[in-house]
């Protein structure tokens, strides 16, 4: 039994599911002093997502990392929220860029494991 194709997925039947990665930009300004809507114009000028390492305490690994969401568009509503838009400590804002999946793939992007920090292994070896 042969994967199906990426057009023969069921996009456009199953709510759940999306062709698009989404990656939002946030408030910096603590850091750097770059509103959410200039790290996004940054982001169009030089054609390049920054990623995260170590030291924001998101990423756990060697290699730096850069987050985009699957979430359906209907669902931003959870995700773009008061809560998480908040200037002391933002998460999320209202700017941001959608990609295929198909692009983003031919682009490297892969799918993460979000682990606690019991969960983490310090080794892995990668075949």
């Amino acid at each position: 039994m042969s994967l199906p194709q990426f057009y023969e997925l069921p996009f456009n039947s199953r709510p759940d599911l999306t062709p698009f990665l989404l990656h939002f930009t946030k408030n910096t300004n603590a850091e750097d002093g770059f509103s959410s809507y200039e790290n996004l114009v940054n982001i169009l000028e030089e054609g390049e997502i920054w990623a995260s390492d170590t030291k924001k305490g998101f990423i756990k690994g060697r290699i730096k990392a850069t987050c985009f969401m699957d979430v359906p568009f209907a669902s931003l509503k959870y995700v773009l929220t008061p809560e998480n838009a908040d200037p002391q400590k933002p998460r999320y804002e209202p700017y941001g860029l959608a990609v295929t999946k198909r692009y983003a793939y031919k682009h490297k992007c892969r799918p993460v494991l979000y682990l606690s920090k019991a969960e983490l292994v310090v080794s892995v070896k990668v075949v």
